[in-house]
């Protein structure tokens, strides 16, 4: 789990922390991809778990630390490293199918983690554009001391929500599809023939459901405090 990322984006403007939090970060997905299907291509089971396995403990671990956190924008960051641990998982997953020879269940797999990588980019920019508003506005980001500023700035708080609202995977927002699907595919290891991988992608998927509600209740917090 990234330290520096909580430490960055409160140093940082809200349209620098957009682009670090949208674009820069997706720089280490590019990286994972490139180099285990271009330069060192996945050729065993253990490399694809490693991948799943790291993924699900970041997205855990990210989104109870952005439970906790009052800091608007450390909050945010925390989430961050929860959606890269969700990206990274799936991308597990995926070398995981391919190494096992599935290479429908693989495509589908990558597709669902490029897919989730574009929507986190769009509503969390999304939302760093909306905490810069605040702070900016209010002169804080700690959500104990805001409140009620929905009446003040009616418009941040209707693009916050959608935000919000996408980030935790409510339907009919985009970050339900993709985190529909990551777990609609992880229930695919069903055609594995390993049950101890079997075993792992079922841990795994448990620890990613449960980060899922977990970003419910963060950002039901993070509105409710800022805004209502």
């Amino acid at each position: 789990v990234s330290t520096w990322l909580p430490r960055a984006h409160p140093a940082a403007p809200g349209n620098v922390s957009a682009i670090l939090s949208g674009v820069i970060l997706n720089l280490g997905i590019y990286g994972i991809v490139r180099v285990n299907m271009d330069l060192l291509p996945v050729g065993h089971v253990g490399q694809g778990l490693v991948i799943l396995v790291v993924g699900s403990i970041s997205a855990l671990i990210g989104i109870l630390y952005a439970t906790t956190e009052n800091d608007m924008k450390k909050m945010l960051a925390h989430s961050s490293i929860e959606n890269m641990g969700i990206i990274t998982a799936v991308l597990g997953a995926g070398f995981i199918f391919f190494a096992y020879k599935h290479p429908s269940l693989a495509g589908v797999a990558f597709i669902v983690a490029l897919y989730h990588m574009l929507n986190h980019s769009m509503y969390k920019a999304l939302l760093f554009v909306g905490a810069g508003a605040v702070d900016s506005s209010v002169g804080g980001r700690n959500m104990n001391r805001l409140g009620g500023l929905i009446k003040r700035m009616p418009q941040t708080a209707f693009f916050f929500l959608i935000g919000a609202l996408s980030i935790a995977a409510l339907p009919p927002f985009n970050g339900f599809v993709t985190e529909w699907l990551t777990l609609q595919t992880l229930l695919q290891s069903s055609v594995l023939s390993s049950t101890a991988v079997k075993i792992v992608f079922a841990l795994c998927g448990a620890a990613l459901a449960l980060t899922a509600a977990l970003a419910v209740t963060c950002f039901v917090k993070a509105f409710g405090m800022s805004f209502l």
